[in-house]
């Protein structure tokens, strides 16, 4: 077998495949590896964004003996959490270290340095950050950044022509309702100055605009005016209470800032405790412009915002018209600036670009010119305020309940406030008299006032009746000298009680007056006792003016056994609302507001917490709901004719009038009906408030087909079919309609069959009906559609008979008639017939008298 360098073909084959297969399971492996390698990162920058040297950007003119606020931000740009230190430096002199613990992978942190210049000399100087790298950190050239020239001034190189004086206050004891006053000072010392003015910014969660004040009166129910003892006020910044009750403005009362006079809209009761709190003034002239150098000097004081925190343009200047113009030499104070601390921490009191001098040249009788802060920024030296320590931790708030019964858990709400210039972590403890209730910790509190609330949960079970004092300490931080805030006591009485709660009532947003509706009322013991509880509810009308609300009527009141907390019920209560539908239709109302209100109470009454026993949460908008009302009902026989009749085989309209009033569209049937017999259906929809015809103009639905029926009074009835419709009785209406045959006429005229002559009183008489003809002969009769026979008669004449006579509606059939005397009997006829008569007779008699027997 063939060789290469002394190894077989079939060995070299075999090398090759193990080396393939071992590099296809390693190099993986590998990967994974230098992957894993790759993921974890270690890198610490120091951003050129946001560094700031007495809290602006550069450039940056200082001047000495202040301590100046130097703010950066640090990066981790790693890949996992890093501990480091940071240092500040100017030029080579060290500042300040801080260490930076657990910053988060990718995360930021701010940062403030305090740099006291008072043994600073004067110079130009250039600020080093550097944070130190940590371990396994390659790029570390990012971890230094040196600022732009910081330039350190005396007062006596001052170049800003208009500066806040003092320029730098750091102060740990100016504390909430402190005051602290600032003056507005130009060092420009030409003698052409004629106006000065300013605004200025602030931040309003330290510092507020004004002093602070506090009146105090007592009503005596007539006096409705009341002046504050501080004036001008500043705008929106009072607080007015009546009997500890904040009031509302121009609900309750009005101000006039100018005067400081508060005017109520009703006179507060006869003992009641008024108190208005306020910030007034604040805002006085300097020695600048006054009229001890002209008389017509005057100043303009602008109001404080003390949401913004802004001064508006305040002024003074010299009046004149024409020239020359009133001028004064500088240097001097264009104004006087006073604050309120409300809150510690660090403020930087910014004069606006509205910020200028104004003069006049040549002794007042030149051009005017002005050294404009917007135009020349540099020309303006703001303040910088601050009152917080170096490292100061403090317990500012610890809240509980007074009152807790035995068995509750109690929270218990410490909040820690850092009250220092350095993040800080500290623990908190709360005891309840010796014993621990627990521990938290508070980690890199931030600086400047930050805080961070803390609950606790108190366990009383087991404990005996008594009072407790809850103590709250926050642990010492290094470097920190007063202590005496870190601990807070509040004094907790633990005791059983009486006490029920209405804790919730539910009903509908909206509801349907004349319904149906349930209300639910909960209500909790919050006791220690079982209570036997009467539940009222009642309803009231709300109201958008004091007292709010009216109660009106008892809904319902229920006596229940209640056991002791944490025992709860709900009562579900059904009211008719049939009184809310009276009510809206009495005053013509569409809409209406009632309250619901529930109360519980105890038997025998010694609740021991009454204010929670009234619920008034449950508020219902009542509206009519779907209501409707048919509004008319007519007939019409003919188009446009209304009648009350029809004759038979007519085809009548009936139209119906549908009024809707309700707030929203409505759809209905409305059916209409003869007697049992449907006329039509038909499908309305209404919009709100109005009101329709339904008629036969779109389908016929509603045409009466009076064929076949018989002569007589029908009901005509509409029906409006609506569900939910609260008020049913006015959805429908009636009518009697008279039903009659639709007459045709015979007409004709009797006359004297030898004369010719009209016969008057004539009668004629058809199918039982008979008329007497007029002086003219003439006779007129109404007959339903059909075949009469029509017969004429008078005194003396013979009666006349015509048959088969035709008449059709509305259709005129003419009969005349010719009557024909009857003729008398000559008088000679009449004697010769008696006398024959006679002779018969005595003919007769003779006759039987000759026969006769004798008796």
């Amino acid at each position: 077998m063939d060789t290469v360098n002394g190894m077989t073909r079939k060995k070299l084959l075999f090398l090759f495949i193990f080396l393939l297969f071992t590099f296809n399971i390693l190099a993986p492996l590998n990967l994974t590896i230098a992957r894993a390698n790759a993921i974890e990162t270690h890198d610490i920058s120091v951003l050129k964004e946001g560094f700031e040297v007495n809290g602006y950007q550069p450039p940056w003119t200082i001047v000495k003996d202040a301590v100046v606020p130097i703010a950066f931000v640090v990066k981790n740009n790693g890949t996992v959490t890093e501990t480091f230190n940071v240092t500040v430096y100017y030029n080579d002199t060290f500042i300040e270290m801080e260490t930076v613990s657990n910053l988060t992978a990718k995360t930021t942190t701010s940062l403030t340095f305090a740099w006291n210049t008072v043994n600073v000399m004067p110079g130009a100087y250039k600020i080093n950050v550097t944070a130190s790298s940590v371990p396994g950190e390659t790029d570390t050239k990012n971890n230094t950044i040196v600022s732009p020239t910081v330039k350190v001034i005396s007062s006596s190189m001052i170049l800003s022509h208009v500066t806040v004086i003092p320029q730098s206050t750091v102060n740990e004891n100016l504390t909430p309702g402190d005051n602290y006053t600032v003056s507005i000072y130009t060092d420009y010392n030409g003698s052409d100055i004629t106006t000065g003015q300013l605004t200025l910014s602030y931040n309003p969660n330290i510092l507020h605009g004004g002093i602070n004040k506090t009146d105090t009166w007592i009503g005596d129910n007539v006096t409705k005016t009341f002046g504050t003892t501080g004036t001008p006020v500043v705008p929106n910044s009072e607080k007015v209470y009546v009997n500890q009750v904040l009031m509302t403005k121009p609900a309750n009362y009005t101000i006039d800032y100018d005067t400081g006079v508060i005017t109520f809209t009703t006179a507060p009761d006869v003992g009641a405790a008024i108190n208005a709190n306020y910030y007034y003034g604040g805002v006085v002239n300097g020695d600048l412009i006054t009229t001890d150098k002209h008389p017509s000097a005057m100043f303009n004081a602008g109001n404080f915002n003390n949401t913004s925190g802004e001064l508006e343009l305040t002024a003074a200047f010299f009046l004149f018209f024409f020239p020359p113009a009133p001028i004064t030499s500088g240097p001097g104070t264009l104004a006087n600036i006073t604050f309120t601390v409300v809150g510690t921490g660090e403020s930087n009191i910014i004069l606006g670009p509205e910020t200028m001098l104004i003069g006049v040249t040549d002794n007042g009788n030149g051009d005017d010119y002005n050294i404009n802060a917007e135009l020349n920024p540099s020309y303006l030296q703001h303040g910088y305020f601050k009152n917080a320590k170096g490292h100061d931790i403090a317990v500012t708030s610890l809240t509980a309940p007074a009152e807790v019964s035995p068995g509750d858990f109690v929270s218990i709400n410490v909040t820690v406030a850092n009250e220092g210039i350095f993040p800080e972590s500290s623990n908190v403890t709360v005891y309840a008299n010796e014993t621990e209730i627990g521990t938290q910790s508070v980690t890199d509190l931030a600086a400047l006032g930050n805080r961070e609330t803390l609950t606790f949960s108190w366990n009383t079970t087991g404990l005996t009746e008594g009072n407790y004092i809850i103590n709250a300490t926050a642990t010492q931080v290094p470097g920190e000298t007063d202590i005496n805030d870190n601990t807070k006591t509040i004094e907790i009485q633990l005791k059983k009680v009486h006490d029920v709660a209405v804790v919730k009532v539910e009903v509908p947003d909206k509801a349907v007056a004349g319904t149906l509706f349930i209300i639910n009322v909960t209500v909790a013991n919050e006791g220690n006792y079982e209570e036997n509880v009467n539940l009222t509810v009642s309803y009231g009308e709300r109201l958008i003016t004091p007292p709010y609300w009216i109660e009106l009527g008892i809904i319902n009141s229920t006596i229940f056994t209640l056991a002791q907390r944490p025992a709860s019920t709900t009562i579900s209560l059904v009211w008719n609302t049939t009184v809310i539908y009276a009510d809206m239709i009495r005053t013509s109302r569409s809409s209406y507001n009632s309250t619901i209100n529930a109360t519980a109470n105890i038997s025998p009454d010694n609740d021991e917490d009454p204010d929670d026993n009234k619920n008034t949460t449950g508020i219902v908008e009542f509206s009519l709901g779907p209501d409707v009302k048919i509004s008319s009902l007519i007939l019409e026989a003919k188009p446009k004719n209304v009648s009350t009749e029809v004759f038979i085989g007519e085809l009548a309209i009936v139209k119906v009038k549908i009024s809707n009033r309700a707030k929203e569209n409505v759809t209905l049937e409305v059916k209409v009906t003869y007697d049992t017999h449907i006329i039509g259906t038909q499908t309305l929809m209404l919009p709100p408030e109005s009101t329709n015809y339904v008629s036969d103009i779109t389908g016929n639905s509603f045409t009466w087909d009076t064929t076949g029926l018989n002569p007589g009074t029908y009901t005509i009835r509409a029906e409006a079919i609506l569900d939910g419709d609260p008020k049913p009785k006015d959805n429908h209406m009636s009518v009697e309609i008279n039903v009659k045959f639709q007459l045709g006429t015979i007409a004709g005229t009797v006359t004297n069959a030898f004369t010719g002559d009209p016969m008057e009183n004539a009668t004629v008489i058809v199918n039982g009906h008979s008329v007497t003809t007029n002086t003219e002969g003439q006779y007129t009769v109404q007959l339903p559609p059909g075949t009469y026979t029509v017969t004429t008669t008078a005194n003396g004449y013979k009666n006349s008979s015509k048959t088969n006579i035709t008449v059709v509606a509305n259709e005129t059939t003419s009969v005349d008639f010719e009557l024909t005397p009857i003729q008398p009997l000559n008088i000679l006829l009449y004697a010769g017939v008696a006398a024959i008569a006679i002779i018969i007779t005595v003919t007769i008699a003779v006759y039987l008298l000759k026969f006769r027997k004798p008796t």
